[in-house]
C-alpha cells in the first residue's frame, strides 16, 4: 500500500545504515532514536 492512498503524513524515519544482521542494531544509537521518534507522536 502506498502511504499517499491512506492519507498519512510521515512523522519521520530512522534509517539504520550499515546494520544488516539481526541484533547488530542493539549497540548503536538507532534504538534510542526510534524510541524518541515514537515518543514524539
Amino acid at each position: 500500500m502506498n502511504r499517499r492512498n491512506l492519507g498519512w503524513t510521515s512523522a519521520g524515519e530512522i534509517i539504520a545504515s550499515g546494520v544488516w544482521t539481526e541484533g547488530s542494531v542493539n549497540n548503536t544509537q538507532y534504538p534510542q532514536m526510534a524510541y524518541e521518534l515514537g515518543k514524539s507522536l
